[in-house]
C-alpha cells in the first residue's frame, strides 16, 4: 500500500530511496510500482516547480510591499 500510494502522490522515488530498493532491480521482490519512479520525478518537477516558482513570487511581493 505504501508504494501504491507513494505512485499517486509523485514521490515513489523517495519511497525506494528510504527502503533502499535500486529502481532498476528485477526478481521476486521487485513491485509493480517500481517502475513509476520516473513518473514521480517528472511529476514533481512539472507539479512541484509551478507552485514553488509561485510561492516564490508571492514572497518576493510581499517583500517589495507590493
Amino acid at each position: 500500500f505504501a508504494e501504491a500510494r507513494a505512485s499517486l502522490l509523485y514521490f515513489e522515488n523517495v519511497e525506494l530511496i528510504r527502503s533502499q530498493l535500486a529502481y532498476g532491480a528485477a526478481g521476486p521482490q521487485a513491485s509493480l510500482y517500481q517502475h513509476f519512479w520516473s513518473l514521480s520525478v517528472q511529476g514533481q518537477f512539472y507539479v512541484g516547480l509551478p507552485i514553488f516558482l509561485a510561492l516564490v513570487a508571492i514572497i518576493a511581493g510581499a517583500t517589495r510591499g507590493i
